[in-house]
């Protein structure tokens, strides 16, 4: 009884495996021809395409707006700059001049009405939202002026600043 039972599993075990390479080789033929489709398919687009009338002028608006894409990405976009150094400033801090390099540094003139705010100013810059676009501050030339019935405190301040400000992007929306 033994070798009876043990002759069908073997029976019914080579019958599952002539089966499973069976449907291999069902799928192994299909997916061939659906290779040998779609390899036909990609040629007959790209003859498409090799035929298309204009086809001369789609090289050249590609080669122009490729050109243009450099020159983007080349060119400084201060509109980036300009709003990030203007979230970190005082209200009562004035600009006389600012000198800004491409290479991510920059020097600004600063005014402001009392010592109290040139502390103020310095201080928001080693504030953790703001020293990712701006770091390595340092105070240049500092003297207290006359203007009008006040004095005021003028000092440059040289810096560097995140030179991805300068990229074109949408920070601003």
């Amino acid at each position: 009884m033994l070798p009876a039972l043990l002759v069908k599993l073997l029976v019914v075990v080579l019958v599952a495996v002539v089966g499973y390479y069976g449907w291999l080789f069902f799928k192994i033929n299909r997916t061939e021809k659906n290779i040998v489709n779609t390899q036909g398919e990609v040629t007959r687009v790209k003859q498409e395409l090799v035929n298309v009338s204009n086809r001369g002028e789609i090289y050249t608006r590609q080669a122009q707006l490729m050109e243009l894409n450099k020159l983007i990405d080349s060119h400084p976009y201060w509109s980036n700059v300009f709003p990030a150094i203007a979230k970190v400033t005082l209200k009562k801090a004035a600009y006389s001049n600012m000198v800004v390099n491409n290479d991510g540094t920059a020097t600004i003139s600063v005014t402001v009405p009392t010592l109290e705010d040139v502390d103020r100013y310095l201080q928001v810059f080693d504030m953790a939202d703001v020293s990712g676009n701006f770091s390595d501050l340092k105070v240049g030339a500092f003297h207290k002026s006359q203007e009008g019935d006040g004095i005021s405190y003028k000092f440059d301040v040289r810096l560097k600043f995140n030179p991805v400000l300068l990229k074109y992007n949408n920070l601003a929306e």
